[in-house]
């Protein structure tokens, strides 16, 4: 079901471009984040994006849904390019420097942007309830 749901998040954001993407629930996520995003190679690396998303397993189903959602969003951003880490403490937001200490994460542009499309990209998908799997007994 999630990989479904990854694929329509991919699709609906337009996501056509090359990555190697990676989604983790983990029981053990950095102190108050729900989820977070990263890019594992830098630009100068010349190799398609290696994206890796962390989702708090300890989060209910729907709100999983929701965080996934918003940092499907970011996911595209990396793809695209429109969000480049330059170092640790630098990232390039649709060709504008940015730099960690004198940005509050929460206003970030694409923070922002995330947070203003995450609940209509999460209620636009289709969650199809797991089917239970069908025993058949053969009469021998």
């Amino acid at each position: 079901a999630i990989k479904k749901q990854i694929a329509q998040y991919l699709d609906d954001l337009g996501v056509r471009e090359h990555i190697y993407l990676s989604v983790v629930f983990s029981k053990r996520m950095p102190e108050k984040l729900e989820g977070m995003t990263l890019c594992l190679n830098t630009p100068a690396s010349n190799v398609d994006p290696m994206i890796k998303v962390l989702i708090d397993a300890s989060l209910s189903k729907a709100k999983q849904q929701l965080v996934l959602a918003h940092e499907m969003i970011h996911v595209k951003q990396y793809a695209k390019g429109e969000l480049l880490v330059l170092s640790h403490q630098q990232v390039l937001w649709k060709g504008r420097k940015h730099y960690y200490q004198q940005t509050d994460l929460q206003k970030a542009p694409w923070e922002r942007e995330a947070y203003k499309n995450d609940n209509l990209l999460a209620r636009r998908v289709k969650v199809q309830p797991e089917a239970p799997l069908v025993a058949s007994v053969e009469n021998q």
